[in-house]
């Protein structure tokens, strides 16, 4: 995996879990795609000390449907380009570096729940590679203080499922990778939102990565 790639998903990572919706994100070739709705999470005594957090309340918006209108769309930016289908009435907005577009509902408080698709290009990367390397970056976003509570809930090989801490909202994160047909093109689609999404986050994340053309 080349330096400039694994510069890319980290860059991401900082960009896309911890920006706000102005600046409005694994990846299988071969492997069939994983669902994460519903995935159980396995309990366990805590360990000593336990931090506790000062968790503030979500807004109070209806959890995000598992139906939401799609729409076939191509984006384009620097030289790439993907087609996928995405929220009809969402917002779109381009995301730096590299070929990266996030869509959120407009009317929306912050945080809700947001869409993000990204176009990698060039080289070929694994799926445990690429979400390694994103899982890298909330923890070094943690470190950095932009986030806190960073837990992995769940990996496979093609993506996984995370929550964390950020200005004091809880946020669940699920995050996939799928490569486009036999190109080196490989796009990468992620949704951010609150507990009560995660049917609805799920749904979505599956349909739109099913949908990723090139």
């Amino acid at each position: 995996m080349s330096a400039r790639v694994l510069g890319f998903l980290l860059c991401l990572g900082l960009l896309g879990v911890g920006g706000g919706y102005a600046g409005q994100r694994v990846l299988g070739a071969d492997d069939p795609p994983a669902s994460f709705a519903a995935l159980p999470v396995p309990a366990a005594s805590p360990s000593y000390p336990v931090n506790e957090y000062d968790v503030r309340p979500d807004p109070g918006v209806a959890p995000l449907p598992a139906d939401v209108a799609l729409e076939r769309m191509t984006l384009r930016e620097a030289g790439e380009r993907v087609s996928i289908s995405a929220p009809r009435s969402w917002l779109r907005v381009a995301v730096e570096p590299g070929a990266a577009w996030n869509f959120s509902r407009p009317d929306n408080p912050i945080p809700t729940y947001l869409l993000r698709v990204t176009l990698l290009g060039g080289q070929r990367i694994s799926t445990s590679v690429a979400s390694g390397a994103r899982i890298a970056a909330l923890r070094a976003a943690e470190r950095d203080g932009n986030m806190e509570a960073v837990t992995v809930e769940a990996e496979t090989e093609d993506g996984f499922v995370a929550t964390y801490l950020q200005d004091g909202y809880r946020r669940v994160l699920m995050e996939r990778y799928s490569t486009l047909g036999t190109t080196t093109a490989q796009v990468g689609v992620a949704v951010t939102g609150r507990e009560v999404d995660r049917t609805g986050m799920a749904d979505l994340l599956e349909h739109v990565l099913a949908s990723a053309r090139h």
